[in-house]
């Protein structure tokens, strides 16, 4: 059986080998790499989801390759800062980017804050009896999300729609879990029309 001849200059080499080791090592510095490779994609790909820079044999980085499998579970959300909606798979997450995290303040320092008025008292006439007839008109049901008061941790809130806790009237009042009574606090404006119509649909 013959040996294998170098294709450049016909010498015997190895059955491995294409070319001899003097060949290989002469071709080495004609080798275009890099920019120069005709075959040149722009340097190391990136994710084609979120951009970050992968493997050369990937197409995904490890988080975006594992949403996919799961499928597209995001959920459509309110930025509390812009009102802006976004798109996100934490249900956590209630701010659409890193510029309204910054400006987003608690307290006095709050866009709505409002001269600390949630620290008032209750007058004598918002009673566990007036809650409870709110509580057993609405169903005893989260009037927003629709969560039952039997899977809630505590009883339902009952939420004044204007923010006047002195207009204890029953159009004025609606039950709401702890999470949605929260969420309401913010951009309120928005809220106190949207539950009036809510209310006013229950009459």
């Amino acid at each position: 059986m013959s040996r294998p001849i170098c294709s450049d200059c016909g010498k015997v080499i190895n059955y491995y080998a294409k070319r001899c080791q003097l060949c290989d090592y002469k071709l080495r510095g004609k080798r275009q790499v890099g920019k120069n490779n005709p075959n040149w994609i722009g340097g190391i790909p990136k994710c084609l989801g979120c951009g970050k820079e992968v493997m050369y044999t990937k197409k995904y980085c490890r988080k975006c390759a594992g949403l996919i499998r799961r499928g597209d579970n995001k959920i459509v959300k309110e930025c509390r800062q812009c009102g802006k909606a976004f798109r996100t798979y934490s249900k956590k997450r209630y701010l659409c980017s890193h510029e309204c995290q910054g400006l987003y303040k608690v307290g006095k320092n709050a866009c709505n804050w409002q001269g600390g008025i949630s620290f008032e008292e209750y007058p004598k006439d918002f009673t566990d009896g007036l809650k409870e007839r709110i509580r057993f008109r609405d169903g005893y049901k989260c009037r927003e999300c629709g969560c039952p008061q039997v899977e809630c941790a505590r009883a339902l809130d009952v939420h004044h729609i204007d923010y006047d806790k002195h207009n204890n009237m029953p159009d004025n009042l609606i039950s709401l879990c702890q999470r949605c009574h929260t969420t309401a606090n913010v951009r309120r404006p928005v809220w106190k029309a949207h539950f009036k119509e809510v209310v006013n649909g229950l009459g």
